[in-house]
């Protein structure tokens, strides 16, 4: 029998004869596994309730006159008996009304037919060759009969960190409840995401299942933070077409380990720019919400005025940096309330600020500059994202807003004053800063002449006054012609170009006994003539020839 000691070192102290006196404790637990024979390397399976066939063969060497089906390795536990000498079979009273045999004289067999299956019915089926303690053990006639159950339900253990930018492998720890226990079976692993649907299987770029049964999730990002993922398993054994399977393990929650970052929460957010009139003397205040595993801290401020000289705030006389964590309940959002304690004066203005913030593993910066109350900034990194003769789609970035909403009005003029008015006309008037493509905003100015040379500015406007942009100079396209829609269809045609000169279609024939035959159709801005050609290529040596037909059938007023 196997079995497991621990040693120990006891000290003690001898009181009459004052002697330390040592020890040596051994501690030992015996283990009690199933007797498996190690003749038997076959076994049946089957669920809870179903019948499952059992199968013994007797061998050829057998002395006795009866042969002995016993249950867990145990004589007294008989199940069935057959008699050599004419290969009857009778069943003992226990299993009379559950077990049916078939004889296979020929081949030595006996398969045995076991109904409404139990957990009591697992273990080592032996055959023995006689009857009592003088029974010896049949080598390879034994079967082991695994009943199938429903696994204990999982739990998700992560084995390696959640790092953004890395892998989460996770593991789904289960316990089989299939008997008997040193059964051996594999065990399947399921994983599902929140809507129960299938993960890993078949792999994808996200989600794999490894060999082990883990479930990788690559390439961890920010966007994965709350995501929940549960796992089933199931024991898997041959002959069970469905084994029963676990109930989902609790969810587990992905809680990735990022830098700090910014939550999209309305109100509570760190923006770009915060507006001051600096000729008031309130103070500036804001909060903000930070998405980190491990609580995150602000370790540092900087701040840098328009001159480039970068000085550092006292996180303690200069700014207070006030903080909550597990906000809305979840412990990857803290709250930040920032409140600047100095005074602040007309040399702040433009004054960038950086805040540090770090967590366990990673730390960013965060910046927001300080902008005086007043006209916006004039828009930059204008160009023209479609151009046509007589249309053009401006498109742009807008300044600063200078604490309020803006709007903006496109204007135009000609540097040649003699193609159009050479004094600023509004083209677009009160274009919102809402309309924007990603952060940029567009207008389209429309009523404009082809091939003609004109600046466009942009001014910026909210209540305290406006701002003008430099000129960007755009030149409209040249216009090009319209063809009539023709009366009837013509088949196999293809427009291959048209200007305001000629129009050319080609139509394409089918090659026939190795001649290509093509006719061009030359339309003249003048007279509005079609002259029809031919074309015929000679299969054999690649020479063409070209002949020019006049036929007063072919040509027409268009």
């Amino acid at each position: 029998m196997p079995e497991q000691c621990n040693w120990h070192l006891a000290v003690t102290l001898d009181t009459v004869n004052m002697q330390v006196r040592r020890f040596l404790l051994v501690q030992c637990v015996l283990i009690m596994k199933d007797v498996v024979s190690s003749q038997v390397s076959k076994y049946s399976a089957s669920a809870e309730n179903d019948n499952v066939k059992l199968t013994f063969v007797v061998p050829a060497n057998v002395e006795s006159e009866i042969i002995m089906i016993t249950f867990h390795a145990d004589p007294v536990q008989h199940v069935l008996v057959i008699y050599r000498s004419d290969f009857r079979s009778k069943t003992f009273q226990t299993y009379i009304h559950r077990l049916t045999t078939a004889i296979f004289v020929l081949e030595r067999k006996v398969v045995a037919l076991l109904t409404g299956v139990q957990a009591s019915d697992a273990g080592l089926y032996q055959c023995w060759d006689g009857v009592g303690v003088s029974a010896s053990e049949l080598t390879q006639c034994g079967q082991k009969l695994i009943v199938v159950r429903k696994p204990g339900q999982p739990s998700i253990v992560a084995i390696t960190d959640a790092l953004d930018g890395q892998t989460l492998k996770l593991s789904c720890n289960t316990i089989s409840t299939s008997l008997p226990a040193d059964h051996g079976l594999p065990m399947s692993i399921f994983w599902h995401d929140e809507q129960k649907n299938p993960l890993g299987i078949p792999a994808g770029e996200k989600y794999v299942v490894n060999a082990e049964g883990q479930l990788e999730i690559h390439k961890l990002e920010s966007s994965d933070m709350g995501r929940q993922v549960t796992c089933t398993s199931s024991d898997r054994a041959e002959g069970v077409a469905t084994p029963p399977v676990s109930d989902p393990s609790p969810p587990y929650e992905i809680l990735t380990e990022s830098a700090p970052g910014l939550a999209k929460i309305s109100g509570l957010t760190l923006e770009h720019e915060y507006f001051r009139d600096f000729s008031l003397t309130d103070t500036l205040k804001f909060a903000f919400v930070i998405i980190s595993l491990s609580e995150p801290s602000v370790v540092e401020i900087k701040s840098r005025k328009m001159t480039g000289q970068i000085s550092y705030e006292d996180l303690t006389t200069d700014v207070s940096i006030t903080k909550s964590t597990n906000y809305e309940g979840k412990i990857y959002l803290t709250k930040f309330t920032f409140t600047l304690l100095r005074a602040m004066y007309e040399n702040d203005k433009n004054r960038t600020f950086t805040l540090t913030i770090s967590n366990r593993k990673f730390s960013r910066d965060f910046m927001f500059i300080l902008r005086d109350v007043g006209p916006p900034s004039p828009v930059t990194n204008i160009s023209a994202l479609d151009i046509r003769h007589d249309t053009v789609v401006l498109i742009w970035t807008p300044g600063s807003q200078g604490g309020v909403k803006q709007f903006f009005d496109v204007e135009y003029r000609c540097p040649d004053h003699t193609q159009c008015n050479s004094t600023w006309t509004t083209a677009v008037r009160r274009v919102p800063e809402s309309d924007t493509i990603d952060t940029r905003t567009k207008a389209t100015v429309e009523n404009l002449s082809p091939e003609t040379e004109y600046d466009f500015r942009i001014v910026s406007t909210n209540t305290h006054g406006s701002t003008t942009s430099e000129p960007f100079h755009v030149k409209t396209i040249k216009m090009t012609a319209t063809l009539p829609e023709p009366e009837t269809e013509t088949n196999n045609g293809v427009i291959i170009g048209i200007t305001a000169v000629f129009l050319a279609i080609v139509f394409i024939a089918a090659l026939l006994y190795g001649v290509a035959t093509s006719t061009i159709f030359n339309l003249s801005k003048e007279n509005q003539t079609i002259k029809s050609t031919s074309f015929e290529t000679a299969e054999e040596d690649g020479a063409s020839s070209e002949s020019d037909s006049t036929d007063s059938g072919s040509s027409s007023n268009v």
